[in-house]
């Protein structure tokens, strides 16, 4: 597999792929293969719970190209947290 150019370093990729078990969900990191899933759902949870700890993104590359699933970034060092909204509640008429 050709790293995607969109996709960053420390990023995971799920692609469906013929192996010797069968057609399986393989987890890619820029290094290769990390993981195989008999699942979509599988490999999806395995590679957003990664994504998290790595503040990463998750893609899926298939014919019609890639997809984000999900992204976990951290805020940059130093800058503050969102602060909750100070509005008033909706109120019913």
């Amino acid at each position: 597999m050709d790293w995607p150019s969109t996709a960053a370093s420390a990023d995971a990729v799920i692609i469906r792929e013929k192996t010797a078990e069968g057609l399986q969900f393989v987890v890619y990191g820029k290094h290769g293969p990390q993981f195989m899933c008999g699942t979509y759902v599988a490999a999806e949870a395995r590679a957003l719970s990664y994504a998290e700890q790595a503040s990463a993104c998750v893609w899926y590359a298939d014919a019609r190209g890639l997809q984000l699933v999900g992204s976990f970034m951290r805020p940059p060092s130093g800058s503050a947290p969102p602060r909750p909204s100070r509005r008033s509640p909706l109120r019913s008429s």
